[in-house]
């Protein structure tokens, strides 16, 4: 049986239940929305690695268990949930902890976070064969320096 990586308990670990009633008006069609939104954004920013072993492909679950991933997931699915509807929630608290999420998976995704798993090992890519494959066990990324010409 598929369970995902975010569930309607979750999302009460976040916000109260009075809250998410009143948003959602007892319709769990609402809490599916806000889930997969929020999980759609989270793989977007996370596109390098496989995503079927993080997230699961909806008959199989997810290969690699991480507490922290699933954190992220759930504070971005939280934000998505109360975006629907802001009835009397502290909507910058809400906002800030989006935002400290989405600074995390940039970091993740720009190479300076090397995520782990509940075990210590690193978070599978998405291709690890041929040529495409990451060379070590850490991505580094890097650009030229922004010039500052001035004419």
């Amino acid at each position: 049986m598929f369970t995902p990586i975010v569930s309607y308990t979750d999302l009460y670990s976040r916000l109260y239940s009075e809250v998410i009633g009143e948003i959602t008006r007892e319709e769990t069609a609402l809490m599916d929305r806000a889930i997969t939104a929020g999980l759609q954004e989270v793989k977007g920013y996370l596109i390098k690695f496989d995503l079927t072993a993080l997230f699961g492909d909806g008959t199989n679950n997810a290969t690699v268990t991480d507490i922290w991933l699933n954190n992220i997931c759930v504070d971005i699915c939280a934000w998505n949930l109360i975006k629907l509807g802001n009835p009397s929630v502290k909507f910058e608290a809400v906002r800030l902890t989006y935002e400290s999420a989405c600074a995390t998976l940039k970091k993740i995704q720009q190479g300076y976070i090397m995520p782990v798993d509940s075990s210590n090992n690193p978070w599978p890519y998405r291709n690890t064969i041929g040529e495409t494959a990451p060379q070590g066990d850490s991505v580094y990324v890097r650009s030229n320096y922004k010039r500052r010409n001035s004419y």
